[in-house]
């Protein structure tokens, strides 16, 4: 049996993209038991949200408690500071500086054979770590997003031994930055089939929307209200409901952004048409819903929300930016809106509730591309091979 000892290491501030990567490829190794098969795996989980038990932390104890029956499979999730250089102060160089050795002084204690890391943060962190690892230890860093400045990319992230992209454009993005092609590859998110597939199918009438995901203003949040507000004055005769799940973190522009969002509720006597419904439990949200919008107004890096929409049969409404609408075709597995446009949401939410034969194809079609494009299972044994 070979053994592989993992340092993985994630912010886990809040569950985004990036922590949900990690909480899906972990898990697979429980789902999927041939994933790697003949291997006994220590997984060290080191994150930031230990301490606080937010979502992540939640879900890594969900995939602890799983483990449990699996004797080849150890993990452990444990409290690593992984502070932010924003806004640059002497606090926050000195507090990175000391993670920078803490990770250092980990690895070398733990003897771990291969070290992930699995966000831009943490990634520039081990990038420094790394030069003072025994060198026959492996390195892996996942970019989740266009946030790595661009020096640090050309002169830190090489040296990784591995370079993994979450999709083409974030490919891209480290390419333009100096990274050699050939030391990036791409390892799309992936949903569990199975599991979304199984959800209740959806019928007419098509008037209830939601959106899913963290509240920022990028998401789009407002986007949908300001569109529900549009539908109320202007096309009774479609009397739509919204949901909003999720939550902001704890950053204060998302805060502030989110009860403004509240705030727009009330102001306009939305409160009928619009529920605030926190963070949800994906299978409940997705069961709840028959049309999923993905309302973002800057390009995504990669967007699992509609991936999530299509396995469940759900009917994906896409803004027309960034790498979902890369990956989707308009009027063919899903519908396209003008990014940031509440009126462009609004007709074509008409069109899908007005034309709903068609619009519950375009669902069909769109979990049949799902299934063919982002099996988790596939895709999770094509991750982990860099692992072994």
């Amino acid at each position: 049996m070979n053994t592989i000892n993992i340092c993985w290491i994630d912010n886990g501030d809040f569950l985004g993209g990036a922590e949900l990567f990690s909480v899906d490829m972990i898990q697979t190794l429980i789902i999927y038991k041939n994933t790697l098969p003949d291997t006994i795996l220590n997984i060290d989980i080191y994150s930031n949200s230990i301490n606080n038990n937010n979502a992540f932390a939640q879900q890594v104890t969900t995939i602890q408690e799983l483990s449990k029956d699996n004797p080849n499979i150890t993990i452990n999730h444990k409290s690593l500071f992984l502070p932010s250089l924003k806004p640059i102060s002497y606090q926050n160089i000195k507090n990175f500086i000391k993670s920078v050795f803490k990770i250092k002084n980990i690895v070398q204690e733990n003897k771990y054979n291969t070290v992930y890391a699995n966000t831009v943060r943490s990634g520039i962190i081990t990038g420094i770590s790394q030069f003072f690892f025994p060198k026959d230890t492996k390195t892996i860093f996942m970019s989740h997003d266009y946030t790595m400045p661009k020096i640090l990319a050309k002169f830190l992230i090489p040296q990784f031994s591995q370079i993994l992209a979450c999709s083409y454009s974030v490919k891209k993005y480290l390419l333009e930055s100096g990274i050699k092609p050939w030391k990036i590859e791409v390892i799309k998110n992936g949903v569990n089939i199975e599991q979304l597939s199984s959800l209740p199918e959806i019928t007419a009438p098509l008037f209830s929307a939601s959106i899913i995901g963290r509240i920022a203003p990028w998401k789009g949040q407002m986007i949908v209200l300001e569109s529900a507000l549009w539908l109320k004055e202007n096309a009774k005769e479609f009397p739509f409901q919204f949901t909003i799940y999720g939550a902001a973190s704890n950053k204060m522009e998302d805060l502030t952004y989110e009860k403004n969002l509240h705030k727009f509720v009330k102001d306009n006597n939305l409160e009928k048409n619009i529920r605030f419904a926190g963070f949800t439990p994906l299978q409940t949200a997705l069961k709840e819903s028959k049309i999923v919008i993905h309302a973002s107004t800057e390009k995504e890096p990669f967007g699992r929300t509609p991936i999530e929409a299509g396995a469940s049969k759900r009917i994906a409404c896409i803004s027309n930016i960034g790498t979902p609408a890369k990956i989707f075709t308009d009027k063919e597995n899903a519908f396209f809106f003008e990014a940031g446009n509440s009126e462009s949401l609004a007709h074509t939410l008409i069109i899908i509730a007005h034309n709903k034969d068609k619009a519950l194809q375009i669902a069909e079609n769109s979990q049949k591309f799902v299934q063919d494009k982002f099996n988790l299972e596939n895709i999770s044994k094509l991750f982990w091979s860099y692992f072994q």
